[in-house]
Formats: structure tokens, sequence, C-alpha cells
């Protein structure tokens, strides 16, 4: 029986990072110390998306769990590259020594971007494959990252600033005081990562109270089974201000940053994850039973940035084409499965960019995008 040293997959892109229509160039290497008879050697391209989540609940005395699931295929081709699949038969020796197997493969257009969230993941996967017979064989798999384009010059109004406003009255025991107004407005609704959004905030006080208000940019992913959904929030980034005093107005700027390794909007090509982007303004009157005022713009992040005959675009005032109306007081709705269940989303405490993408090194041999295995004593 043939020994094998190691097994693992050497991709010419060091990042690992591809769009749709690229092709991926790289070798399956493997190191054996002893005459291996072999039947067939290849490598499998797959991308596919995963969610799953629990709710846990009561009915009279007795508690309950429910699980939600769902799962596309956007890929699964196989690239033979020795052996049976080849054309050179099944039972094949190869003497000890090191080998290299090239492959060249091109992605299908359209592919989802890949993305890791709270409750699902898009995933793209190359895996090796060394068959010995039809019960022993060996694996090695490496992480893709695929990134969807999406133009910003083909979206309509990408290139608007967009302002919003809300206004709301104040009770002040039996009495009714006069109403606070809100407006939000963004230099634009398109952006792409590493870029800065720049907003302006107005705000009249005309209530008894003192208002609280900051603006926050945040990120709201949905998951979809066919029987229910589930979202989560996170709030990349919050600029407070300082608070508007009863019966005057304040008038502010500032600007919030893009992660150069955010995921793009919408997730184009999954039906089972979304992916939105809002820039809200929120106004807190203190000492007040009334609810907090809420401004939310959506925004879109894309991969081509805007030209620039583009960028002068129109004011557009309310609800723009991609707005949407968001709950005044979402809130993160993060109920994670078991703890052996969530293994397959690799959840972890890290920052942002980092847990969508995994870490920006992608040279370190001990990446967990790259499992190299050896099985030598």
């Amino acid at each position: 029986m043939g020994k094998l040293k190691s097994l693992y997959i050497q991709l010419e892109n060091p990042k690992a990072e591809y769009r749709s229509g690229q092709i991926i160039n790289g070798s399956l290497v493997m190191e054996s110390s002893k005459e291996m008879i072999v039947k067939d050697i290849r490598v499998t391209f797959k991308g596919f998306a995963e969610v799953l989540w629990m709710i846990v609940g009561r009915l009279g005395e007795r508690s309950y769990t429910s699980y939600y699931t769902a799962s596309e295929l956007y890929l699964d081709q196989t690239v033979p590259l020795y052996g049976k699949g080849a054309g050179v038969g099944n039972k094949n020796y190869i003497p000890p020594g090191k080998y290299v197997y090239p492959f060249s493969f091109a992605l299908p257009q359209n592919l989802p971007s890949s993305f890791q969230g709270y409750h699902g993941f898009v995933r793209y996967i190359v895996s090796g494959t060394i068959e010995k017979s039809m019960k022993k064989k060996y694996e090695a798999e490496h992480q893709l990252i695929i990134i969807a384009d999406l133009d910003l010059n083909e979206v309509p109004n990408a290139a608007c600033m967009t302002e919003k406003e809300e206004d709301k009255y104040i009770c002040c025991l039996c009495c009714m005081s006069g109403p606070i107004t809100c407006k939000l407005t963004t230099d634009k609704l398109g952006y792409i990562p590493g870029e800065t959004i720049s907003f302006h905030v107005e705000i009249q006080n005309f209530s008894g109270k003192i208002c609280k208000n900051y603006v926050k940019f945040y990120w709201i992913s949905t998951y979809r089974s066919k029987k229910s959904f589930i979202t989560s929030v996170e709030i990349i980034e919050k600029v407070k201000h300082r608070r508007v005093q009863s019966g005057r107005s304040e008038s502010w700027t500032g600007n919030l940053s893009i992660a150069l390794k955010s995921p793009i909007s919408n997730l184009e090509g999954c039906s089972i994850i979304d992916i939105d982007y809002y820039v809200e303004l929120v106004v807190v009157p203190i000492n007040s039973f009334e609810k907090n005022i809420h401004v939310p713009i959506k925004i879109i992040i894309g991969t081509t940035p805007l030209k620039m005959d583009n960028k002068r675009g129109q004011l557009m005032s309310g609800l723009s084409t991609f707005e949407l109306e968001v709950p005044g007081d979402l809130r993160l709705q993060s109920i994670h499965p078991t703890a052996r269940k969530s293994e397959i989303f690799n959840i972890e405490s890290s920052p942002f960019h980092e847990r969508i993408f995994g870490s920006e090194d992608m040279n370190d041999e001990d990446d967990d995008r790259r499992r190299r295995y050896d099985w030598s004593d």
C-alpha cells in the first residue's frame, strides 16, 4: 500500500479572490513516501448557500424548539487530473516522490458573492481528491472568495443626493407641544468599499423636551427558509452630536467609513440571503414616553465606482428608489443554533470584515481557507 505524506491545493492567486467569469489557475500537490496505486485524481469546484436558525418557545408548560433551514447550489463541477476520469485507467502506479497536477477552471457568470453571516453563508470551495478505491480516498480543500460585480453607474439615482424628513409631536402631560422636525441628507446613494459617506443633519426642536441625537451606519442581513425568515442587525459606526435644547435648532455634518472588505449590497443571485445598508438619524426625546424618531436612508454598496460625470445628481426627497421602510425600533434578532449546528457557520466574535471574509493575510500556510493534510507518522 502506498503512503501519502501530504496533499494540498496551491492557487496562482494567493488571495484566492475571483470575479464571476474569471479563470482559476492552480495545482493539486501531493507527496508520497511509497508507491501508490491510484484510481482517480481530480479537483471539484463547489458553490452553495445555507441558512439555519432555531426558535425556542413555550406552549403552556411545555417548551419547544423549531429549526428553520434552506440551501442553494450554484456550482458543482469536477475537473479530472489523472486516472480514470482523465482516460488513463482505474489502476495507476505512482512511484514515491512529489507530484504537481495543474488545473484551470473558468467560473460561471452571475455567481453571488461570498458571504458569512450570523445565520447563514455563501461559500465557494475547491477540493482535491486522490481516490485509491471505492472506500478509501484522500482530500484537501481551499476556500475561494467570489466577488459579484455591481456597477453603480447602472443603478438608477446612485449619484443623487438624497434627503428624508420626519416630524413628530411630543405630549407633555395633558398638553401637546410643538413638533420635532428631523432631516437627514446624504451626498449620494451609491458607494464602493473604502469610500466615505458624507451626511448632513438638521433638527428643529419646538417641543418641551431636550433631545439627544446621533447618526448610525448599519447593515441588515435577512435569512429566508420556505416557512419563515429572520433578520440580524449590525451597527458598523455611530456618530453622536450634542443635545438639542427645547425651542432651539441644530445643524451639523459628519462622515461614515465603509470598510474595504464590506460585502456588496443585495447579494444578487442568492434568494435565501439579502444584505441592505442604512444610514439613519435617531433623535431621542429625554424624559419622554414617546418613541424615538428614526430617519433611515437606504444606500447601495457596489464594486464599480460612479463616473465623474455621474456624480452630480439632483436632490431626491423622501423615499428614494432604493429606500425601504424600516421599523422604528428594529432590534437584533440573533437566536443562535446549538454549538454543534452553528459550527457550519464558523461564527466568531471577530471584526466586521474579518468575520465576512476571514483574515486578509492569505499567504499564511495555517490560514483556514487552505487545508493542508499530512498523513505521515
